[in-house]
């Protein structure tokens, strides 16, 4: 049996590491001799986080501080950390803007060692997505008797690697590191804009090309502050889910081919169901329009308007939005098209009409129009403080010849 080492990663945030070592602390656990890392990167403030590692009191096992002398930076920094998984067959991924609920080892232990001959693993999620931030819309996966579902979007939030995995991505990010194609039509856009300093972006790769999915718990097992660091510029609350509270040290856990399954666009994946007639695997599902083409499928689900043949339609009624195809809900919001071209171009980034509606049912149009003008105003503000400062960046640093 596999018993992952949790391995705390700081570097210069010492409130928000002792937060996370508080609720780890604090956990319940299955067994003692649990290894405890917390890894440091070097900063101003790394005695600060170094001296609030020390005060952390871990009665499980040992605690091993490990501190860098000379700056790494997130990705190099955790890259390093998942490295340790070699040495104790697993490891447990938390940074420090995170807490966990006091169940997160029970249950990724079990899931761990249920899954142990998944060769489609790419690792345990603790987090669990409530917001689909490649479409800007909310996200619940359709739930059953089961604790976990599985999903290939990004877990950064919390998240177990194993040693083989591990092993297999190393191999893969050697080849691949710095030349990640600019434009990847397999994954959301946005990834394409993401820092060359993102661990997350490699990882993500890896696992489309791969088709490998997370392990992820219906109620979560991490939740995420956002803080301001590295990678984020303003404090938001956006990626905030209900934390799993108390302590439950059982688990249903699916087999795979059980599994309610999401593809990393957050769109269900229906494999082998079938779809009014039409096998799941040959439908490009697009519900939240960020696909940009049918990926070479011959059919497409989508509520955008096609002027392609429609073989079936269904209404937008129950949540999440793929029950309404599960359960045949009769309407005329999703359709079914029979595709004239496999891979035709779509303009991405609008959702139809009948998808915002169905998003922003039950709000107040006073509140929705005031919210709407607000960040308007503020995204106004944003890039108008970028372009500027641009220019002036421009005009002091770049080269220019003396008269």
């Amino acid at each position: 049996m596999i018993k992952p080492a949790i391995v705390a990663v700081g570097f210069n945030r010492a409130e928000s590491m002792r937060r996370l070592l508080k609720s780890i602390c604090e956990a319940d656990y299955p067994f003692g001799d649990i290894t405890l890392i917390i890894s440091i990167d070097e900063c101003s403030k790394s005695d600060e986080v170094d001296a609030v590692a020390r005060e952390a009191v871990w009665k499980n096992g040992e605690k091993i501080i490990r501190r860098f002398p000379t700056r790494q930076g997130l990705k190099a920094h955790v890259l390093q950390c998942g490295d340790l998984s070699q040495k104790y067959k697993a490891v447990i991924i938390l940074e420090d803007d995170l807490i966990v609920s006091p169940s997160f080892y029970h249950f990724v232990y079990l899931a761990l060692n249920y899954y142990s001959g998944y060769q489609k693993l790419a690792g345990i999620a603790l987090y669990s997505h409530a917001w689909n931030g490649y479409a800007n819309i909310s996200f619940s996966p359709e739930k059953n008797e089961y604790d976990t579902y599985l999903g290939q979007y990004s877990i950064t939030w919390g998240q177990c690697w194993t040693k083989e995995r591990w092993a297999d991505f190393r191999e893969w990010y050697k080849i691949h590191d710095g030349r990640l194609p600019k434009r990847n039509e397999m994954m959301p856009e946005s990834i394409s804009y993401w820092s060359e300093h993102s661990w997350g972006k490699y990882y993500i790769s890896y696992m489309i090309e791969k088709e490998l999915y997370y392990v992820i718990p219906y109620n979560s097992m991490s939740t995420n502050f956002s803080e301001i660091g590295q990678h984020v510029s303003t404090r938001s609350n956006a990626h905030q889910v209900p934390l799993m509270m108390g302590v439950k040290r059982i688990f249903d856990f699916p087999d795979p081919e059980k599994a309610v399954k999401y593809d990393i666009f957050f769109e269900r994946v229906f494999d082998k169901m079938l779809v009014s007639g039409i096998q799941g695997e040959e439908i490009c599902v697009n519900l939240n329009c960020t696909k940009k083409n049918s990926l070479g499928h011959k059919y497409m689900l989508t509520p955008m308007r096609l002027k392609d043949k429609i073989i079936a339609s269904y209404g937008m009624k129950m949540k999440p939005i793929d029950s309404n195809v599960t359960n045949g809900i009769v309407g005329n919001e999703i359709f079914l098209y029979e595709k004239s071209e496999r891979n035709c171009q779509y303009r991405i980034g609008f959702q139809p009409d009948s998808r915002i509606e169905y998003e922003m049912a039950g709000y107040s149009w006073r509140a929705t129009l005031r919210s709407g003008i607000k960040g308007f105003a503020d995204s106004f503000v944003a890039r108008t403080k970028n372009v500027r400062t641009r220019f002036i960046k421009k005009r002091l640093f770049s080269p220019h010849k003396l008269e």
